[in-house]
């Protein structure tokens, strides 16, 4: 409905273009039409040219086309009823951001260029249009020269106090400065309030830092049960050895010319079965243990702290040191 009414508003501006302010003849000091000064009669001509082909395609509701002439008879001539007309075009073609920074330059001049009737419309209609857009406050004292863009279009340079104009919804506000990382901030603007974003830049070599693969007891947790299944494979190999001394001394004591093996005591022959067994389970906790401690040793090497630093746009950069036989180099890995 707002739209609605700021386009009736402003049709009534069609063909007040004030011919008599276009030619030579024109008697009317500079200080009175600042908006004419320095602009030659024929470029006047050719603006007031470009405000009339606009209005003629306005009128078939061709907006789009119109609005191409009036730009281009504003850069013939910067005039307050081009500013005004391209509004409403603007307006049809629901882009009421655009339309009100139109309007505020149809109206900087105040009323001196404009109708009476023209100029309350005018103000009538910015009132409107001002009541459907957000206004957005950058403060950036700190990012001094840091260009700030907002949904990908140029909106200000740091350091800029001011409010801006947006449209009302959702945004994406990005700040860039060579040697900072890019600061990337989403925000929701409200029709008819203000919304702040405040940017601070952080200096890349402030985003700097060493991590490691895995935390840095893991490595260390594996070595460490590797030289503890290799203590036990050693304890039991010497346990298996005692206990082949013992069957041996045993032998020599009941048989020691020799004895068939049934006439071997029970516990004797318990003697080498334990011994194998301790023997056999004693392999298996060496060979466990061994691979422990070169996985451990390995993990020890893997882990070693590396170098970690963002990018401008926040990507993580990981500088390893890298040798090998003939080579000596650093690998650069990228995160996304």
């Amino acid at each position: 409905m707002r739209v609605c009414l700021v386009v009736l508003a402003l049709l009534t501006f069609h063909g007040d273009a004030r011919a008599d302010e276009v030619g030579p003849n024109n008697a009317r000091d500079a200080k009175e039409r600042p908006w004419a000064k320095d602009v030659p009669s024929d470029q006047q001509k050719a603006a007031l040219e470009e405000f009339r082909q606009g209005n003629e395609r306005f009128a078939t509701s061709d907006y789009t086309r119109s609005v191409e002439h009036y730009r281009k008879g504003l850069g013939f001539w910067d005039h307050p009823a081009l500013h005004g007309n391209l509004a409403v075009a603007l307006i049809r073609l629901k882009r009421p951001l655009d339309a009100f920074r139109h309007v505020q330059l149809a109206l900087r001049w105040d009323m001196a260029p404009l109708e009476s009737h023209v100029y309350e419309q005018l103000v009538t209609s910015q009132a409107l249009l001002q009541n459907q857009l957000a206004q957005v406050a950058i403060v950036c004292n700190d990012a001094l020269g840091a260009k700030v863009t907002l949904d990908g279009a140029e909106f200000t340079t740091c350091p800029d106090n001011q409010q801006k104009y947006a449209l009302a919804g959702n945004h994406e506000l990005v700040a860039r400065k060579e040697g900072y990382l890019t600061l990337v901030e989403r925000f929701s603007a409200t029709p008819g309030k203000v919304t702040l974003v405040k940017i601070s830049l952080i200096p890349l070599a402030d985003t700097v830092t060493y991590e490691r693969r895995f935390a840095r007891w893991k490595p260390w947790a594996v070595l460490g049960a590797g030289a503890g299944f290799a203590l036990v494979g050693v304890g039991l190999s010497v346990k298996s050895r005692a206990s082949v001394d013992d069957y041996d001394r045993e032998i020599d004591r009941l048989c020691p010319n020799g004895c068939p093996t049934d006439d071997i005591p029970q516990t004797v022959s318990d003697l080498e079965s334990r011994a194998a067994l301790e023997e056999s389970v004693a392999i298996g906790a060496l060979v466990v243990g061994g691979a422990a401690i070169v996985a451990g040793l390995t993990l020890l090497q893997i882990n070693q702290p590396r170098r970690v630093e963002l990018d401008a746009d926040g990507r993580r950069v990981s500088l390893v040191p890298q040798l090998a036989p003939g080579h000596i180099g650093i690998a650069a890995s990228l995160r996304f």
